[in-house]
């Protein structure tokens, strides 16, 4: 195969590689905000009437705590067409005469003057789910349910699901700071 026709076949790989890179940083970004727009909901409901609401608190982590798995899913995704564009398709332009090729990708891990602190700024996107849902869990350990009924049978459950969730977005976070590393 001539060097035209491995560019030809690799570029577009390439371009539908950033494409899909393009299109889960738009879903992290979507999860981010639908983060901050609940807890801004709750912060109000709160406000309102705390007594009601306190009843409710073992609940409000699970929606945070699913939307940093969302999350962390949309970011495995990044990382692994990231690592694909890293360890197959450059490799075979470099090798097929494009040394100069995917440079983008190199100024960004080795160049770019502001790597350290958008990867600070990257780890600290995650709380913005855990911070409302760990001050959630904090508040309802210090305040259980007072009123029997359903909210006081389920709160044992909840706070386990509550902590079991947590337990799995930080290893999460951990395993995918760990292979961003990696790259």
């Amino acid at each position: 195969m001539e060097l035209a026709d491995i560019k030809a076949v690799l570029m577009p790989e390439f371009s539908a590689m950033r494409s899909e890179i393009t299109t889960f940083i738009a879903l992290e970004v979507q999860f981010l905000t639908v983060s901050v727009t609940l807890a801004g909901v709750l912060v109000g409901l709160a406000i309102h009437d705390w007594d009601r609401f306190r009843e409710s608190l073992d609940i409000c982590p699970v929606p945070f705590l699913v939307l940093a798995l969302l999350y962390a899913d949309t970011k495995a995704r990044v990382l692994r067409a990231a690592s694909y564009i890293e360890r197959k398709l450059r490799p075979q332009l470099v090798a097929a005469g494009f040394t100069g090729s995917l440079q983008w990708e190199e100024f960004l891990r080795n160049e770019y003057p502001a790597r350290k602190h958008l990867d600070l700024i990257e780890k600290l996107r995650w709380l913005v789910f855990l911070l409302p849902a760990l001050t959630a869990m904090a508040l309802s350990l210090n305040m259980p349910p007072r009123n029997p009924g359903l909210n006081l049978h389920f709160y044992p459950i909840l706070l386990t699901l509550d902590l079991v969730l947590v337990g799995f977005v930080l290893w999460t976070i951990f395993v995918l700071v760990n292979h961003d590393k990696i790259l």
